[in-house]
């Protein structure tokens, strides 16, 4: 069966929220207050320092290998560069 505005039987399928054009407002939603404190602590603070501290060491070597990497394939590049040049241009 699909929806059919014009269908009668749908009539009392409200097409806007109610509130919006003078209808009655909805009464706002009870909140619920916490039962308890949390019983359970995840991370403290001193491993957020030493994973911190890990890390950045981590981020330290990471940069150091890229420009490694990077500086062979400059090289590798210049070397392809001067291949090229040598091969002579005529033929290209």
């Amino acid at each position: 069966m699909t929806f059919d505005p014009s269908d009668p039987s749908f009539s009392n399928v409200p097409s806007e929220p109610s509130g919006s054009r003078g209808g009655p407002a909805l009464p706002a939603m009870p909140v619920e207050e916490p039962r308890r404190a949390a019983s359970l602590t995840l991370r403290t603070d001193d491993v957020r320092e030493s994973r911190a501290a890990s890390m950045e060491a981590a981020n330290r070597s990471l940069a150091d290998a890229l420009k490694i990497t990077y500086r062979l394939l400059q090289l590798v590049m210049v070397g392809l560069v001067a291949l090229f040049v040598l091969s002579g241009f005529q033929q290209v």
